[in-house]
Formats: C-alpha cells, sequence, structure tokens
C-alpha cells in the first residue's frame, strides 16, 4: 500500500556541547512503493520523488522484459533498486549497481 504522503525531515542541529553524544534528527527512513513493492528508504539514498511517473517507468521496463525475455537484466545507477526489484521475477538474474 502506498504511504501516506510521507517526507523524511532531517534538520540540522548545530548545538552540540557534547560532541561525544550524538543526537538523532528526524527520522531514519520512510516508506514508499510502487506496483505493490514496499521500499524502505533513507534520507541519502535515490529514490524517484514522482512516484506516478516512476510507475509508468517501471510498466514500461516490464513490457520491454516481457517482450524480449532477456536471462539477465542490469539495473545501472540503481538506487534502491527500483527497478530491480520489479525485474526480478521476469528474469534469471538482475544486476545492480550503484555507488551510493
Amino acid at each position: 500500500m502506498p504511504s501516506r504522503r510521507q517526507r523524511v525531515i532531517q534538520p540540522k542541529l548545530r548545538w552540540r556541547p557534547n560532541r561525544s553524544r550524538r543526537l538523532q534528527s528526524g527520522q531514519q527512513t520512510y516508506t514508499e512503493a510502487l506496483h505493490g513493492t514496499r521500499f524502505r528508504i533513507s534520507s541519502p539514498a535515490f529514490f524517484q520523488v514522482n512516484t506516478r511517473q516512476a510507475e509508468r517507468l517501471v510498466a514500461v521496463a516490464l513490457d520491454h522484459v516481457r517482450a524480449v525475455h532477456p536471462r539477465v537484466v542490469i539495473d545501472a545507477y540503481a538506487g534502491v533498486a527500483t527497478f530491480a526489484a520489479q525485474l526480478a521475477a521476469e528474469v534469471d538474474h538482475v544486476v545492480t549497481i550503484e555507488e551510493s
């Protein structure tokens, strides 16, 4: 089920009298769903902010994979593996590449 417009808010706290004690600032993750697959996303992770358009992109990729039946799919610049998660059931192997 898609999230109800969740946001990650992580204000930068400037006051740190004791640097050995780290203060938590905001929630660590939020959840989002695409085509029924739920993703838990941290604030520095890449995820499409326009989920409606992301679902359209995933649908195009799924249509193409189903038409050509590849054995291996490479999800380059995978982010949180949005495409890999959707395509994994359609192919033998999915390779994700992400530097972050």
